[in-house]
């Protein structure tokens, strides 16, 4: 009896500790269930994150794609662009050569277009000196005058160039005295030689209007006497005394029809005595002074 009352206690206190392992396990399950089921709730939370994130990054993957097709248009266009200014350099280059060569070709014939109005001018010009009017003094002679006024003198003018002579003005001057001042008188004396610049008479007159090419023209001018050519109406061949007769001559032709730029030609001419003697003619030599002999 003693045996199977330890036996039973025994029994007991196994399915006593059998009863606390299984309710110690059921305690485990339920935590475990419990745990279990937490890690699922935070799964879900974490898979619906998960999603809402999946969905933004869809969104900016779509956005990204659409930016991108822009992108590719703009680039697309860029190109086109690039591409029509390329084609325009290039038409602009071939434009530009074409003016570079049109400009050459210009600058070419500008040469030679000015090297031919050289030579046309230089032609001209040259013309000008061969066939101008060249009116020049052929005689000068000193005669009596019927006029009580006083000697006159008688020129010869000659058109020796090639075209006519349009004949402006003339003037005659004479000298061969001056008047001096000295104690309250005034005497008249020999003049002994010019100034360096001519001192032209007043008296301005216009000889024939024109000498054709060739052609010699004369004409009298009668010489009024004044105290500065008292000596010219005296005046004997052969005697020593001093006289001058100069004077111009201003005329236009075919090339110079201004008067304000006429041709001029001036003369001068001082008494002879030993060419006079010999002649028995007052007569006359060239004056050496370059304002009294010119023409141009």
């Amino acid at each position: 009896m003693q045996g199977q009352r330890e036996i039973s206690h025994n029994q007991n206190r196994i399915m006593e500790t059998q009863t606390c392992l299984l309710r110690t396990q059921s305690k485990a399950s339920e935590d475990a269930a419990a745990a279990a089921k937490d890690s699922a709730n935070a799964a879900t939370k974490a898979l619906t994150a998960y999603e809402a994130q999946g969905v933004t990054l869809n969104r900016q993957a779509q956005h990204m794609e659409d930016a991108l097709t822009e992108t590719r248009k703009a680039a697309d266009a860029a190109m086109k662009s690039a591409e029509a200014a390329d084609a325009q350099r290039v038409i602009l280059e071939g434009q530009s050569n074409t003016l570079k060569a049109q400009h050459a070709a210009i600058e070419t014939q500008g040469g030679h277009m000015l090297r031919q109005l050289k030579l046309t001018k230089a032609a001209l010009k040259n013309a000008q000196k061969t066939d101008r009017a060249w009116v020049s003094l052929h005689s000068l002679e000193v005669a009596e005058s019927s006029r009580p006024s006083g000697r006159m003198v008688i020129l010869e003018l000659r058109n020796s160039g090639r075209t006519p002579a349009i004949i402006l003005s003339a003037n005659v001057s004479v000298r061969s005295t001056v008047v001096t001042s000295g104690n309250g008188e005034t005497e008249i004396e020999p003049l002994t030689s010019l100034p360096d610049h001519p001192e032209w008479d007043d008296d301005i007159f216009v000889p024939p209007a024109m000498l054709v090419a060739g052609e010699k023209t004369r004409w009298r001018h009668v010489v009024q006497i004044t105290d500065k050519n008292l000596a010219f109406h005296t005046l004997q061949p052969g005697e020593d005394n001093n006289l001058w007769i100069y004077g111009f001559v201003k005329y236009t032709d075919i090339y110079n029809r201004s008067e304000e730029s006429a041709h001029e030609y001036r003369f001068g001419r001082e008494y002879d005595r030993i060419l006079s003697k010999y002649n028995r003619a007052i007569s006359f030599a060239h004056l050496g002074k370059a304002e009294y002999n010119k023409a141009g």
